[in-house]
């Protein structure tokens, strides 16, 4: 019987920007709706199997994992994506032996942290949980930095099918888990296979260049250079994006309830972080060729995009807005009705963070990491006050509304960065605020 064969997907060719752009945006359009269709219903199946102290338990390894990750963030990504020898294999695969450190180091840290956690927390089954988890690092280490030169020449097809299938595999694994034994390890299957799977995948898919070990040293020092500050960058986004969740279990001092809060803020974020995602994968780029060509009309092209994206998406967040209430009450059962009007108020502030998101990249696309450090920073310190004002004033439901109001209070340091690139849109941004003011008036005073 003859050997099959898998094709392998040359990364060649070209093609006009506006061509390209547009079939990247739609195929990562449709990748995170596809993502975000399977992300809600694996999410109401497991969370209505499990018991809201074991959702709290998983939200808990997910933010401290994710927070050991972007400690050691690089920005190996958006450099490749950005950087003018991005494209070069000697880049590449420097970039890949940098990425299968930072994966081993990962590893090494949340092993580190499993004990002194689970003793914080009272939870020794944190000590198992942690390092299981940072094994979706180990294997994201060695996944192909290709993926990172197709999404820079925005062939954004099979990135988009591999990231869909990986997340398909995943989702399969953890409801079939579930549904057997409904434990907090069914949760923790569908990031571990998601890695697997990207990992195998990716070097079957991308040929170009076959990955090694390599050590240049101009490819270091440009990884050091830009990523000094995507490594601040990437900590201040983490506290800025985070400090609700390593806080309130503290607040709360209840398993439980930090449960049903993890439960509004999936649904709530869950379109910003796809917004976040597509920044990355389709903006970056996007606004990195259009800087390059150095037209006249960047702000107005820039305009249109974000016009666009933000037509599609704000819809959906203005919806749990609106209804955030009885949408919990549909999907999940009574023990998590109070994650109702968390939601609500979540969503007011998701729906801030949607407009500022797809602003933020236009400082990476430039090589700014400075700014978008700075940015970062504003973020973290308007969340850190809103929630201490929030706390003194009403407790924990002011922590929760603080939350809500801190991408508000960043607004005017992102509008004072992306000033200096001419990229500052008012006309777009202030027309938004006030719809999603008077959307939330509705939700909360009308309704």
């Amino acid at each position: 019987m003859a050997e099959a064969k898998i094709e392998r997907i040359p990364l060649t060719g070209e093609a006009s920007l506006g061509k390209v752009a547009i079939a990247g945006s739609l195929w990562t359009i449709l990748g995170y709706g596809g993502q975000q269709v399977l992300r809600m219903g694996t999410q109401v199946i497991i969370v209505n199997q499990l018991m809201p102290e074991a959702v709290g338990l998983f939200v808990l390894v997910s933010v401290w994992v994710q927070g050991i990750q972007l400690f050691t963030d690089m920005g190996i990504g958006a450099n490749i994506i950005q950087h003018k020898r991005g494209n070069e294999t000697t880049f590449l695969r420097t970039a890949w032996t940098f990425q299968i450190l930072r994966g081993f180091v990962i590893f090494a840290l949340v092993a580190a942290a499993a004990y002194p956690l689970s003793q914080h927390y009272d939870q020794p089954l944190l000590f198992w949980l942690l390092p299981i988890a940072a094994t979706e690092a180990l294997c994201n280490g060695f996944a192909t930095t290709s993926i990172f030169l197709a999404n820079r020449r925005l062939q954004m097809r099979w990135v988009t099918m591999l990231d869909l299938g990986a997340n398909f595999a995943g989702a399969a694994v953890a409801i079939t888990w579930v549904l057997i034994q409904p434990t907090v390890w069914a949760y923790l299957a569908l990031p571990v296979t998601r890695a697997v799977v990207r990992l195998t995948a990716s070097h079957l898919i991308f040929s170009e260049p076959h990955m090694g070990f390599q050590f240049d040293w101009e490819v270091v020092r440009s990884l050091f250079t830009f990523g000094k500050w995507i490594f601040v960058s990437s900590i201040l986004g983490f506290l800025s994006g985070s400090l609700d969740r390593l806080v309130l279990p503290d607040l709360l001092d209840d398993l439980a309830a930090f449960g049903v809060y993890g439960v509004a803020v999936l649904w709530a974020r869950g379109v910003v972080n796809a917004l976040h995602a597509i920044a990355h994968k389709v903006l970056l780029p996007l606004y990195a060729h259009m800087a390059d060509e150095n037209r006249g009309d960047f702000a107005e092209r820039i305009l249109r995009v974000r016009g666009s994206l933000l037509l599609c998406t704000l819809p959906i967040v203005y919806f749990f807005v609106l209804f955030g209430e009885e949408f919990v009450g549909l999907v999940h059962d009574d023990r998590y009705a109070a994650a109702g009007w968390i939601l609500q108020v979540l969503a007011s502030g998701a729906a801030i963070s949607a407009i500022i998101a797809t602003a933020g990249a236009v400082l990476l696309a430039v090589g700014d990491s400075f700014r978008f450090m700075l940015m970062l920073f504003g973020g973290m310190v308007a969340i850190s006050l809103a929630m201490f004002v929030g706390y003194a004033i009403n407790g924990t439901t002011g922590v929760i509304i603080g939350i809500a109001c801190a991408e508000l209070l960043n607004y005017p340091v992102v509008a004072l960065l992306t000033h200096r690139y001419g990229v500052w849109l008012p006309k777009l941004d202030l027309p938004l605020f006030a719809l999603t003011g008077l959307v939330v008036w509705i939700a909360f005073w009308v309704m």
